[in-house]
């Protein structure tokens, strides 16, 4: 569901950018230009603005079998830092629908993560920096009704 939600910001990115520019060959272009925004969807320390929604169904849930639903809404917002450093805020907003022990329904604890990375990569991909999760449920069953901090790293090839 993350890529695929990926996948439709990148494709609605690419409609946004005019398929005339200058140079020799205008698809050549766009084509360089799409391989990059394809690039760009798949590193989650981008300067890239995306809002992906994922959805976690969770069938048998409980002692009575129930059906337990989660949608994580999960913008994610980059932040530049001069030329050479991003700080790419993350946050998770659950939207839960919890069966048991009685039906609730609403917002869980929200999460945030900060990350610190360097604006143009190389071939190892990081960043570094403080996750917080806030008491944000509305219902005692949705959260933990506590606050949290710790770090969070993130790195790939």
């Amino acid at each position: 569901m993350f890529r695929t939600c990926l996948l439709v910001v990148a494709c609605l990115c690419v409609l946004a950018v005019p398929a005339a520019r200058a140079g020799d060959d205008p698809k050549a272009d766009l084509s360089a230009r799409e391989t990059e925004l394809a690039k760009e969807t798949q590193n989650p320390v981008a300067d890239l603005i995306s809002i992906p929604i994922q959805n976690n169904t969770n069938f048998r849930y409980g002692p009575g079998n129930n059906t337990q639903n989660v949608t994580n809404i999960q913008p994610v917002i980059p932040i530049r830092l001069g030329t050479d450093w991003n700080l790419i805020t993350r946050t998770i907003i659950p939207v839960t629908d919890q069966p048991i022990p009685d039906r609730k329904f609403g917002l869980g604890d929200v999460q945030l993560s900060l990350f610190l990375s360097p604006a143009k990569p190389g071939t190892f991909i990081w960043g570094i920096g403080p996750a917080f999760q806030f008491p944000t449920a509305t219902g005692d069953q949705l959260g933990q009704g506590k606050w949290a901090a710790g770090p969070t790293v993130v790195g790939l090839f």
